[in-house]
């Protein structure tokens, strides 16, 4: 799925300035530029000041629905963020637990703070989503299990989480 980019306000209201309905066109509302088009021509026609108010209206219009266009995609790019913070991948679980043995091994961890992060770690589960199966999770942390990374006890507690 390609990323929206977001729209310049000033720009749309300096586009609609200029071209009565451009700035909402850039913004990618089609349908309302033309309408603000046709409907400032008419009030062009009709008598100037209809036109200036519609014209006026049109800058303004196009600056809001920038900036609209642009809170959309922050909202969605927060709830995206959200979502992807709250699931967990096997390959991200492998990782860090690998990473925090690997730390263990080389004394830069004691056995006492690899036990306790190997632990929050595995209670995280509890509150991710995990992504995909969970006998595709399981499944995937066999070498953990044969690496002696994890234990008996601590594959039973995620299979209870994730279960």
């Amino acid at each position: 799925m390609e990323a929206k980019q977001k729209k310049d306000p000033f720009l749309a209201g300096v586009l609609s300035f200029v071209v009565l309905g451009a700035g909402q066109m850039y913004v990618g509302d089609v349908g309302r530029g033309i309408a603000f088009l046709i409907g400032g021509i008419i009030g062009y026609i009709a008598f100037i000041v209809p036109g200036i108010v519609v014209h006026i209206w049109a800058i303004i219009d196009a600056n809001d629905l920038a900036k609209k266009f642009n809170d959309n995609i922050q909202e969605s790019q927060k709830a995206t963020e959200d979502r992807e913070r709250m699931l967990m991948r096997a390959s991200d679980f492998n990782e860090r637990m690998i990473k925090l043995f690997k730390l263990f091994k080389s004394d830069l961890i004691t056995d006492i703070e690899f036990q306790e992060k190997k632990a929050a770690l595995i209670s995280s589960l509890a509150t991710k989503t995990i992504d995909g199966e969970p006998d595709d999770f399981l499944a995937s942390i066999i070498t953990l299990k044969e690496q002696n990374i994890l234990t008996h006890d601590e594959i039973s507690k995620i299979k209870v989480l994730l279960m």
